[in-house]
């Protein structure tokens, strides 16, 4: 009595045909012998064989049993090949498959066609991005430039999700830009990538540098951070600092660029968030206050203006290379104008806001292009420097350390007197050979 062989179903023959092809290849010697043997062993031809490689390796492997159904539920293999067309990523079909299910091939093929526009660009696409925290999907060209933009800020504020904004994790971010080809064959971001033809090696370069600069800019910051648990985003970019790299020094990162860039000695710069923050908490944010202490070095004139004497108590100050809201004890005052200013918003911010764009950061402020807006000049103080002396100020000259008795005056009576100002200008030139060399000039 001989036994029936059980038919083998859709599923299990894609398997096997797969499990055959791919495990055989050190027996081969050529691709058609491969093919042959393959087609010998299944007993079927190698057009229908390579449509189950494709499924196999294309498709959800939850999606596989539909195959095999009966009646309004099964997956038709033209529709399964449709659908790796369509869509590549394999999450993204298993989201949508519950909408096609039932339908009619032509129906479902537009179904699925209307179901990966992008939730951003509404751009159809076959490149669906599934983000890790919400689930949402969107397109990979979004999702690349949400990463890059993020990167190439002039302050790096962490990479968010456009969705929920919860920070994406560096394992996301490194799994997303850093991996190569040979790393996932068979998974659509290799399909993503070869989609760009010539410039996959450049666009291969070009995600590597992105992903270089970020884990160099998070080391900076976790080192400025150290009691900060790793991981912890919302710590390190909710707190009081914008971090940025030097907008002088840090390599660039551009689209088409044919080798990698170092980012090994990258700079990070700090701004207080206060001090970027100008008229109506509108958030200021420019180059200019992201240099480093070493190129800030090379753009600074010492010839003028290198000091300046504090108006509440005298001490000397060094031009400041961001920040011009001087914070000296319990008071404070402006480097560009060098008035006493209150300690509060206004003094910090609105001092300096003369119009968009403009900060703590600027070269003006209101009284230095004389606005006829509140400029927040304390004409009396009551600090602990300058309320022993009836609130005013110090004289404006830099080793004088009297006070003034007209608040109208920047000088003291001795200093405001022209003959006196004279006679120090020629003690000081007499006292400092190189003046007389600014002269002959």
């Amino acid at each position: 009595m001989s036994r029936s062989i059980p038919k083998l179903t859709v599923s299990e023959k894609i398997n096997k045909a797969h499990a055959f092809y791919t495990g055989r290849g050190p027996l081969v010697g050529s691709r058609k012998q491969k093919q042959d043997l393959t087609e010998e062993h299944m007993g079927m031809r190698w057009n229908t064989i390579q449509k189950y490689l494709k499924i196999k390796e294309g498709l959800h492997e939850d999606l596989l049993p539909y195959l095999d159904k009966k009646g309004k539920e099964k997956l038709s293999l033209g529709l399964a090949l449709k659908l790796i067309e369509l869509v590549w990523n394999p999450e993204y079909q298993l989201e949508i498959f519950p909408v096609i299910n039932g339908m009619k091939n032509k129906v479902a093929i537009e179904s699925v066609k209307d179901n990966t526009e992008c939730l951003i660009c509404c751009v159809p696409t076959c490149m669906m991005e599934k983000t890790p925290c919400c689930g949402t999907f969107y397109c990979f060209d979004c999702q690349k430039k949400t990463m890059e933009t993020s990167i190439n800020d002039v302050a790096f504020l962490g990479i968010k999700c456009p969705f929920c904004k919860t920070y994406f994790s560096e394992s996301y971010i490194q799994d997303f830009l850093y991996q190569r080809s040979e790393k996932d064959p068979g998974i659509y971001r290799y399909k993503c990538r070869q989609e760009r033809g010539a410039f996959v090696g450049r666009e291969y370069t070009y995600m590597e540098n992105l992903y270089r600069k970020f884990g160099a800019m998070m080391s900076c910051i976790e080192i400025a951070n150290r009691d900060v648990a790793k991981g912890d985003y919302k710590s390190l970019f909710e707190g009081d600092l914008y971090y940025g790299p030097c907008s002088r020094c840090t390599p660039g990162v551009r689209e088409m660029a044919p080798q990698l860039a170092e980012f090994g000695h990258i700079q990070m710069c700090h701004v207080e968030k206060q001090c970027a923050n100008g008229e109506g908490d509108v958030v200021v944010l420019n180059d200019d206050m992201f240099v480093c202490v070493v190129c800030k070095s090379y753009e600074e004139n010492y010839e003028d203006g290198t000091f300046k004497k504090c108006p509440h108590c005298g001490i000397k100050t060094l031009k400041p290379s961001g920040c011009n809201y001087v914070k000296c004890g319990d008071h404070r005052w402006c480097f560009i104008c060098n008035e006493r200013l209150e300690v509060s918003h206004d003094g910090h911010n609105t001092h300096y806001y003369t119009g968009p764009g403009s900060s703590a950061y600027s070269s003006v402020c209101r009284q230095s292009i004389n606005s006829d807006k509140p400029k927040f000049i304390l004409k009396t103080c009551e600090c602990s420097s300058c309320a022993p002396f009836g609130g005013m100020p110090l004289c404006r000259e830099l080793e004088c350390m009297e006070r003034t008795h007209d608040p109208t005056s920047p000088y003291c009576a001795k200093c405001a007197n022209p003959f006196t100002l004279m006679v120090k200008y020629y003690e000081r030139f007499h006292r400092e050979p190189q003046l007389h060399e600014m002269y002959q000039k």
